[in-house]
């Protein structure tokens, strides 16, 4: 098979999977419209002529990984203004927000991620990205409970936020969930292991 030939099956991949690529811009396109429009202000980004970041990022991308002042809606801690976004604080209605939101991103996130790993061998659809977020987005619920705990904790006092340490070793889980395909609990012993194996 002549290189022409690999590269044009490669671009008909990348155009059967488009809309997977395109499903992080549009969420992240909505939270920055949705930010400018409840906080009425216009997000500039810093210019700076070098920065270094060193991180994991998880699925689905974001642009905030690369632009560390990217607005969020929800909650976001900066040294300059420390908290933002409609989470400010602990009560009633912002934990009932906070829930619901959690749920939907749950749903979305175990559909990305269900998709992206069978992308590479099949063609995936949107009825593939409803049937596995459906099957998964309870333990990505039960695991975004666990990460957001200790944000949660940050409003209270500021130095709970080194709780959120202890979700480090708890990074890989979310893959674990969709290529592994056992209980969420099983999934935690896997990466467990795993850890302390390494």
């Amino acid at each position: 098979m002549s290189i022409t030939d690999r590269l044009n099956e490669q671009f008909k991949t990348i155009h059967s999977v488009i809309w997977i690529i395109l499903l992080p811009v549009v969420l992240d396109i909505g939270e920055l419209s949705l930010y400018e429009g409840i906080f009425k202000s216009e997000y500039q980004p810093i210019s700076r002529l070098f920065n270094l970041k060193i991180g994991i990022i998880s699925a689905p991308p974001s642009i905030r990984y690369i632009l560390e002042d990217f607005p969020s809606l929800i909650f976001q801690y900066n040294y300059s203004s420390p908290f933002q976004g409609v989470i400010n604080q602990v009560n009633l209605t912002n934990m009932l927000l906070l829930l619901s939101i959690i749920l939907v991103t749950s749903f979305l996130n175990s559909g990305y991620m269900s998709v992206i790993s069978q992308a590479g061998y099949k063609r995936v659809t949107f009825k593939d990205f409803f049937r596995d977020g459906n099957k998964l987005w309870f333990k990505f619920f039960i695991l975004t409970l666990l990460e957001v705990i200790p944000i949660l904790l940050i409003l209270i006092k500021r130095e709970f936020g080194y709780f959120s340490l202890g979700y480090i070793p708890l990074v890989y889980v979310r893959y674990s969930m969709v290529v592994d395909k056992v209980g969420l609990i099983d999934n935690l012993n896997l990466e467990l292991v795993c850890c302390l194996k390494t």
